[in-house]
């Protein structure tokens, strides 16, 4: 599969190298993953890492000013090897929108006010915003974000996009990669261009759908209750003998 997926359907063999192979299954950084969002999931990897350290000592907010400062450090020194720019990016603005986003959804209840008031920030930042700064999207992000956990009921249909989100993230290269190279094989009419646009859409959305029915879901029921079944332990572990409270 990596061999056939790779940067370009019939490449040169220096695209399918063992060392780019396993780096890339690895997630390890480098300037060009065989897939081709894998730099995205470098980046998360990092940011995971970085997370699991800063987290126990400053908690969240001290993950936030990281995230803030990588940004900025990270657009001054642009650009640096893969290795240093997972750690300090522009990117980082994204991350810090979501950390944000999350202190937010935290601080505030669901309601109909609060969440309809974010959202037409967000419109504003996204709409005038570029005018300001260049951290317009990722804070118009981080208000649409923040709003939409707030709704006192959030409709099916974005629940169900929702979980299927890192599904159509992860299928959809491997998916629009196969098109054209099945495209000129079957000697597609270039007219129904739109057609099959649709229906690589709609193939994309079925997949990711029966990625998280049969694999994503039962995994985070899993993760669950093993969390569940620790966090007893754990408790049970740390309550008094009946000998030591007489």
């Amino acid at each position: 599969m990596i061999a056939f997926f790779s940067r370009s359907i019939g490449g040169p063999p220096h695209e399918i190298e063992l060392g780019r192979i396993l780096q890339s299954f690895l997630i390890i950084p480098q300037p060009a993953p065989m897939n081709a969002v894998g730099w995205t999931l470098e980046y998360e990897v990092i940011f995971y890492l970085v997370s699991a350290v800063l987290i126990p000592l400053g908690g969240v907010r001290l993950l936030l000013v990281w995230c803030v400062a990588a940004a900025w450090i990270g657009r001054a020194i642009e650009p640096q090897p893969a290795i240093i720019s997972r750690f300090a990016d522009g990117h980082y603005a994204d991350f810090a929108a979501g950390v944000f986003a999350y202190m937010m959804v935290a601080r505030f209840s669901p309601r109909w006010s609060s969440s309809l008031g974010l959202l037409a920030l967000a419109v504003g930042a996204y709409v005038f915003g570029p005018r300001l700064t260049i951290w317009s999207t990722p804070i118009a992000c981080c208000l649409a974000v923040a709003g939409l956990a707030l709704l006192p009921a959030a409709p099916r249909l974005l629940v169900w996009l929702g979980d299927i989100s890192y599904g159509l993230y992860v299928w959809h290269w491997p998916v629009f990669m196969f098109s054209p190279w099945l495209a000129a094989w079957r000697h597609f009419d270039k007219a129904n261009g739109e057609i099959w646009r649709w229906i690589l859409l709609a193939l994309v959305i079925t997949i990711s759908s029966a990625s998280w029915i049969l694999f994503e879901r039962p995994i985070n029921r899993w993760a669950a209750r093993w969390l569940a079944r620790r966090s007893k332990t754990n408790v049970v572990a740390g309550a008094p003998s009946s000998d030591a409270a007489t």
